[in-house]
């Protein structure tokens, strides 16, 4: 079984194995260090999973323990050991696949709310797009225009063919 919880830095899913509870790990989306909350009790009952636990995470010290993967000589996989199928290494950053929808903890931040923008912002928020992509732009619009330019000219040369077997000699 494996731990799930968030990175405080994206709110990335993350997935360790048990062994890892009480360490350190590397968030794989945004490189931060998170603490790996304690492996959750095994749920009695029916076989069905328990509701997934809100962790309580703790920012990493410079003092603590090596993130999981620090150590070179581990090899591929910082945990050790295969798992997967046909011997392929098992990936504990993964996402979950399960058959059902698990519920996922809130964002925190608060309510959404409106905001205000000005057309100054829109503006200036199109332009940084406009030169970030511009080499994008001119060269999607010099394709276009040189594949209507080539239509046009075998639409031409069609024309006139047709126009020409149909005048007396």
């Amino acid at each position: 079984m494996a731990i799930e919880f968030r990175c405080t830095g994206c709110q990335q899913q993350l997935r360790v194995p048990d062994e890892s509870s009480g360490k350190s790990a590397k968030c794989p989306k945004c490189s931060a260090i998170v603490s790996v909350p304690k492996a959750p009790a095994p749920a009695a009952g029916f076989g069905f999973p328990s509701a997934p636990q809100q962790p309580q995470f703790q920012p990493a010290s410079p003092f603590a323990a090596k993130p999981l993967g620090a150590n070179p000589a581990a090899g591929a996989n910082p945990f050790g050991g295969g798992g997967g199928a046909a011997g392929a290494p098992l990936n504990p950053y993964a996402s979950p696949q399960s058959g059902y929808d698990q519920p996922t903890a809130p964002l925190p931040g608060g309510p959404i709310v409106n905001q205000v923008i000005s057309v100054e912002q829109v503006f200036n928020y199109a332009w940084q797009l406009w030169q970030v992509n511009l080499g994008l732009l001119v060269g999607t619009t010099v394709t276009i225009f040189a594949i209507s330019l080539v239509v046009g000219i075998v639409m031409g040369m069609i024309q006139f063919a047709l126009l020409q077997s149909d005048a007396p000699p």
